[in-house]
């Protein structure tokens, strides 16, 4: 075992962290001063400040909390004021958890059921504790850990909103959950709106609704947010001011019975194209979403002859005239209201009818759209098509990439099957000479003598690229993905995308989308809600962004996709597919150097 560093050393880094002096004894610059990374909050110079402050932690503990300890008593002068003293608390905090953090995923133990059992460890320790709030280091540590576990509390209770029954049988994560309202169940408020933090930052803008919904997580919350009314934000402001405007010209209309200022504004407005479109999702939300407003049958009624009088502006988008009918006659199906269903299922419903939206009102095009078009009206068609993100044929892209190497006799490598069909190759001259194990199925491989083949094995001639047309399921982690010129997460915000356009076209096409997933009628719907709600985690975990931050990107995606023309693609052949993803890789691209104002603009919108 390596020895830490002497007494003189550690103080001397000790130091350095909190502050550095410049010249004497009088001018002192606080370090993370001299970064420049201010902006990043608390750790602004994460080099300097957090890296050796963990290295002294991780040297000897025991030796490291004493000299930390000796340090923070006759160092203080060091520090202007009791904001510095905090600021380096938790500095601390922040190493002391990272240093805890690093030595359970170094393990070899299952890392999930490692962290929520050491959460439970945790709060057993501290439910004793109260509110102290000194800043020595036994405080510290406790309140370090305590936050550690209430990281883990917010994940455990993400999940269980997700999948209350599943997580319900879990008694690892259920005991840390009732462990959490036992801590809480004294006046720690702070800890409350900690939990509340973590989880509407890190997993779903919607937990404090959710919550709201559980006996079993409604105690975690702060009592003014039990109390609180506020809705959810709208995600449909992502379309901008002509939805603003008709949404509330709907909401007054219903409220005063009275729609001639809704009329108006359909009729005189010059920009038709792009109204129609704002006009369905405002007709959704009054009709289907909002809670506000009673929509009685008088206003539903007047609202029905107000719409029917305007609809053939629209002549040239019979399926708007299609989709309007279905919402006033409430025939959504699986789209309309449900009392039982989730926030984020709601959030999910709204995305997929944005889809909805935006392609009824859209005449046919060519480029990305047209795949969209074809995705919410016509699956059936996309039988025959290789699909952007489906799996391809592993073993032919390798054989294709192997063939181009030479070997030493300036021929390509060749490529043979064992008995029971699994491709191996022979380099070099490329004749079989010497025996192995097919590394598949451990069956004898390569020749009995030189240039002959052993028995049952045969060379491999007009291999043909297998990759399947249509739709194939792709499981995380079991699935064999092929060389693609896109990112793990691109990979994931397009199968975002074509999984909520199916979900929009089960609202006209189920028999299709059902023949196209390969799945019941009857499941359809939940299946692809819950593929949507994997893809939105997996997102969000390969960019360290929240879930929200995932669906706010998709939705304003599904807003543009209307915009999306240009080039044709077949999608014939797997060349074509090639083609189509790299084409969105550049919309992609292109999109999230606009990301930041289109943010301000809704967020300015919800408000």
């Amino acid at each position: 075992m390596e020895e830490p560093p002497e007494k003189k050393v550690l103080d001397a880094l000790l130091e350095f962290i909190t502050a550095k002096t410049l010249s004497g004894d009088t001018e002192r610059k606080g370090t993370k001063e001299l970064s420049p990374f201010q902006e990043h909050g608390i750790d602004s110079s994460p080099v300097v400040r957090s890296f050796l402050l963990q290295l002294c932690l991780k040297c000897d503990k025991k030796l490291a909390l004493e000299h930390i300890k000796t340090f923070m008593a006759h160092k203080k002068p060091l520090l202007d004021c009791e904001d510095e003293v905090i600021e380096f608390s938790q500095l601390y905090m922040n190493c002391v958890q990272d240093v805890n953090l690093q030595r359970i995923h170094s393990s070899d133990k299952d890392i999930e059921t490692a962290l929520i059992l050491r959460s439970i460890e945790i709060l057993n320790e501290n439910d004793e504790s109260g509110g102290k709030t000194d800043f020595d280091i036994p405080s510290l540590d406790a309140f370090s850990n305590v936050r550690m576990a209430f990281g883990q509390v917010a994940r455990v209770v993400s999940k269980y909103i997700e999948n209350p029954d599943h997580i319900g049988q879990n008694r690892y994560m259920m005991q840390l959950i009732l462990l959490a309202n036992q801590f809480l169940q004294q006046t720690r408020h702070t800890a409350k709106e900690f939990l509340v933090r973590e989880i509407s930052n890190k997993y779903r803008a919607d937990a404090v609704y959710e919550m709201k919904k559980y006996p079993c997580l409604v105690n975690l919350l702060p009592e003014e947010l039990v109390k609180d009314e506020t809705s959810i934000p709208d995600l449909f402001h992502i379309s901008g001011k002509h939805y603003q405007v008709l949404k509330s010209q709907m909401i007054k209309g219903l409220i005063q019975n009275e729609f001639s200022e809704l009329k108006d504004y359909l009729v005189n407005n010059p920009d038709q194209h792009e109204i129609v479109s704002v006009m369905l999702l405002a007709l959704y939300n009054c009709l289907y979403l909002q809670t506000e407003i009673e929509v009685s049958p008088e206003g539903l009624s007047n609202l029905t002859t107000v719409m029917q009088e305007v609809k053939n502006i629209w002549y040239r988008f019979p399926k708007v005239q299609d989709l309007l009918n279905k919402m006033l006659q409430s025939n959504l199906g699986a789209f309309n209201s449900n009392d039982n269903q989730s926030q984020r299922d709601i959030e999910i419903k709204k995305i997929a009818f944005l889809i909805q939206s935006n392609s009824s009102s859209t005449q046919a095009q060519n480029g990305l759209l047209e795949f969209f078009q074809e995705l919410v009206f016509t699956p059936e068609n996309l039988l025959i098509k290789f699909l952007p993100t489906m799996p391809h044929d592993v073993t032919f892209e390798i054989i294709t990439e192997m063939k181009k190497e030479i070997t030493t006799y300036n021929v390509a490598p060749k490529f043979f099957l064992c008995p029971n069909n699994h491709v191996y190759t022979i380099g070099e001259c490329t004749k079989p000479n010497g025996k192995g194990k097919c590394a598949d199925c451990g069956t004898d491989i390569g020749g009995q003598s030189y240039g002959q083949l052993m028995q049952g094995n045969k060379l491999l001639e007009g291999e043909k690229d297998k990759t399947r047309t249509g739709y194939t399921e792709v499981v995380e982690g079991q699935t064999k993905e092929g060389t693609r010129e896109m990112t793990p997460f691109e990979v994931s915000i397009l199968q975002l995308l074509i999984h909520l356009g199916l979900l929009s076209a089960s609202l006209d096409k189920l028999t299709g989308v059902s023949n196209l997933c390969q799945r019941p009628e009857q499941d359809i719907f939940n299946y692809l809600l819950g593929k949507i709600n994997l893809g939105i985690t997996a997102a969000s975990k390969y960019v360290g962004k929240s879930q929200d931050e995932i669906l706010f990107l998709v939705s304003s995606l599904a807003a543009e996709v209307s915009k999306w023309e240009g080039n044709k693609f077949d999608l014939l052949s797997h060349q074509s597919r090639v083609d189509w993803e790299r084409e969105f890789v550049k919309k992609i691209k292109d999109f999230n150097n606009r990301l930041e104002p289109i943010r301000n603009d809704y967020d300015i919108a919800v408000e």
